[in-house]
């Protein structure tokens, strides 16, 4: 039995927050620390399970007008 267990996605993901907030803080300059971010965002899938971290949620779409649900509008 192997000694490694699997972590769920989230906790990866708290971790990770976790080391850019070290990162930020001591090593990086500000550029260098931006370039981290875009990075990480871009690869965010986690490759070994298939599953994907959290991302944004979808804008709300815009109403073309107020008289679109009538005047029953919650």
């Amino acid at each position: 039995m192997s000694r490694f267990r699997a972590q769920p996605v989230t906790e990866v993901f708290e971790f990770s927050l976790e080391a850019l907030r070290k990162v930020a803080d001591e090593e990086f300059e500000a550029g260098h620390f931006l370039m981290f971010v875009a990075l990480y965002l871009a690869y965010r899938d986690d490759p070994l399970s298939g599953q994907k971290l959290p991302s944004r949620p979808a804008r709300p779409r815009r109403l073309e007008s107020i008289d679109q649900y009538g005047p029953e509008a919650p």
